[in-house]
């Protein structure tokens, strides 16, 4: 695996980068071994400095995670929205710096695209209330009320069963049952602390996020 979610800065000589990987990829198939990446840099502002079709060719097939950027974000959401993944992969260009631009992932070769989707949530400290009512959500899944955070970093992560850990010990205050958001494509519930009395809101993927994000990918 090469991850150049680890290259901080754009290469300078991008077609050099490209050549050293196929070297790799050729010294890694003389010993019957495959080459991939992982989150090879799909988004803006990173991929236009990566060459990603000449890279994506030296490459036997690529991984990339499906995350969204949680130290970008003031609200509280879950790892992986659906919406988000369907922009990503379903667009074919975007505005940067003024100019349009081609989608990278549609420089690859659909049959090297394996979609990574990391399977896990996160535990929000919000720093607003929570409405008054609070709005009940429907059976089918409704959107979760802003959560505001301090700072992106207010936030524990979690599996599945943490998560749910957390739903049966705390006083949930969301209401019955789990919510779910069908455009994000994960549960969500909110709780009040018992120790310190503020609002969390809880993201986290259950068998209905996992069941539309993989009929996606």
């Amino acid at each position: 695996n090469i991850d150049l979610e680890n290259f901080h800065y754009p290469p300078k000589n991008p077609a050099a980068l490209a050549r050293v990987i196929c070297d790799v990829q050729a010294a890694l198939r003389a010993k019957g071994m495959r080459l991939h990446s992982q989150d090879m840099p799909l988004i803006p502002p990173w991929h236009p400095d990566f060459n990603i079709s000449a890279l994506s060719q030296c490459m036997d097939f690529v991984l990339p995670m499906a995350y969204c950027n949680l130290q970008s974000t003031t609200v509280a959401g879950p790892t992986i929205r659906l919406d988000v993944l369907q922009d990503l992969f379903l667009r074919h260009t975007y505005i940067y710096k003024g100019k349009p631009i081609a989608t990278p992932v549609w420089e690859i070769q659909p049959e090297k695209i394996v979609l990574g989707l990391p399977f896990f949530g996160n535990n929000f400290e919000c720093n607003n209330t929570a409405p008054v009512p609070f709005p009940v959500h429907p059976p089918g899944g409704g959107p979760a009320p802003i959560c505001e955070l301090t700072r992106p970093s207010d936030h524990q992560m979690l599996d599945h069963f943490a998560s749910m850990q957390i739903y049966n010990s705390e006083t949930v205050t969301s209401g019955p049952g789990i919510g779910f958001d069908a455009v994000k494509a994960s549960a969500w519930f909110e709780y009040t602390n018992k120790t310190t009395h503020r609002r969390h809101q809880v993201w986290f993927e259950d068998p209905r996020s996992v069941r539309a994000k993989s009929e996606f990918a």
